[in-house]
C-alpha cells in the first residue's frame, strides 16, 4: 500500500503494521492528516485538531523501539461528535 493510502488501514491492521515496523507512526499520521485536509471542509467534523502535535507524537511513538506502550501506540484516532453534542 502506498504511504498516501495508509489512512485506509483498519485499526487492527495499522496497529499490527506499526508493531512489526512495516509502517511508521509518522507515515500513518501524515496520511491521516492529508486525508483530514482533503475532506475537512465537506465533513466539518473537527472541533480541534493540532497537526503539529500529531506529528510530534508520531515521532515519539516511532522512537520507542521495542517498547510496547499498548495496542494503540502510534495510531491516530478521532472522536466523533453526534447529534450536536461534543465532549
Amino acid at each position: 500500500m502506498r504511504e498516501a493510502e495508509l489512512f485506509r488501514l483498519t485499526l487492527s491492521a495499522a496497529a499490527n503494521a506499526i508493531a512489526v515496523r512495516t509502517v511508521s507512526a509518522q507515515a500513518l499520521a501524515a496520511s491521516q492528516l492529508a486525508r483530514v485536509a482533503a475532506t475537512a471542509a465537506a465533513i466539518e467534523a473537527w472541533a480541534h485538531l493540532d497537526p503539529l502535535r500529531v506529528r510530534a507524537e508520531a515521532v515519539v511513538c516511532d522512537a520507542r523501539k521495542g517498547v510496547n506502550k499498548g495496542v494503540l501506540n502510534g495510531i491516530g484516532i478521532g472522536v466523533p461528535c453526534g447529534a450536536g453534542v461534543c465532549l
